[in-house]
């Protein structure tokens, strides 16, 4: 195979092309199309993931093999999106908790921009919101009303629009170097076992002892008995010391601390591992969430008084 291509269109007139390799965000891929050398921009996918070549409208085929394999879904390539449930039905004792959650997620660095909507109505106020959130960061921001967009179809049509037009912006970004003590890692605990504190959980804390950092660019999900859990705007790289469960959640868990119990190795050396992997991860490599597209809709914000 050659060298000077990072994917293969398979029949002439495909709409994807495989990738040969890792693409992360704003590389350029080559392929080879009738002979000719193309190229696209990637949005960010694995090895062996199919990438399109071309913008695909929302319900209309996609080819490959010369044969419809689905139709493109509703929604932006490279875009997540987040619902607070809670609108017009905000109680003043929830409301600084709320503006706290979606301003901090609008903030976050992963994020390169911020296509807000509302009714119109609500408590927590659009133009409050963008107001807190230029406050916080520069990035693009861009709000939509429905009682002023003309209704749902018109705003979600423009909010597609506009989400498009950043996708293609944040594309153009490049990877920057940076010192690791700029990193802001989040770690969590759930669905544990003894595994979880004899190795998971300790090794955890001498990476934080390496890191002295708050708040949450990338989050470490330790779990024993396994866990499926993602984020829409952090990647969630999930490790457990537990050996059955990297055995039969392979494709949930990122990390395999097992050979700590089960071979010897110690902890300071499982630290390095570890390490070397949130590294990789901070660099362009995905999670497994990420690659299940997991962590979209699960995420809710807390309550000062939970539902009963």
């Amino acid at each position: 195979m050659r060298n000077d291509i990072d994917a293969i269109l398979i029949s002439a007139g495909d709409d994807v092309v495989t990738l040969t390799r890792e693409a992360p965000m704003g590389k350029t891929v080559r392929y080879l199309d009738g002979g000719d050398m193309a190229e696209i921009v990637s949005l960010g996918a694995p090895k062996f993931h199919k990438i399109a070549v071309r913008d695909i409208p929302a319900g209309c085929e996609i080819k490959k093999y010369g044969e419809v394999i689905g139709r493109a879904p509703d929604g932006i390539y490279g875009a997540v999106s987040f619902i607070n449930q809670n609108g017009c039905g905000e109680s003043s004792r929830n409301l600084r908790r709320t503006q706290d959650v979606l301003v901090g997620m609008a903030a976050n660095p992963n994020v390169y921009g911020v296509v807000a909507i509302g009714l119109g109505c609500e408590m927590n106020r659009m133009d409050g919101f963008i107001k807190e959130l230029r406050a916080r960061t520069d990035k693009p921001i861009e709000g939509l009303l429905i009682q002023e967009e003309g209704g749902t179809i018109g705003t979600v049509a423009k909010a597609k629009k506009i989400a498009r037009r950043m996708v293609i912006e944040a594309s153009m970004c490049r990877r920057e170097e940076c010192d690791i003590s700029e990193l802001m890692l989040g770690i969590e605990c759930g669905g544990s076992d003894a595994t979880s504190g004899l190795v998971s959980n300790p090794v955890m804390g001498i990476i934080s002892d390496r890191i002295i950092a708050a708040g949450c660019q990338l989050i470490v999900f330790t779990t024993g008995r396994g866990n499926a859990i993602g984020s829409a705007v952090a990647p969630v790289m999930k490790v457990t010391a537990n050996g059955d469960t990297a055995r039969k959640l392979s494709d949930n868990i990122d990390l395999d601390m097992s050979a700590v119990l089960e071979e010897g190795v110690s902890l300071d050396a499982m630290a390095d591992i570890t390490m070397q992997q949130i590294l990789d991860t901070l660099s362009g490599r995905l999670t497994s969430a990420e690659t299940l597209k997991l962590g979209y809709s699960e995420a809710v914000i807390s309550r000062a008084c939970e539902y009963c």
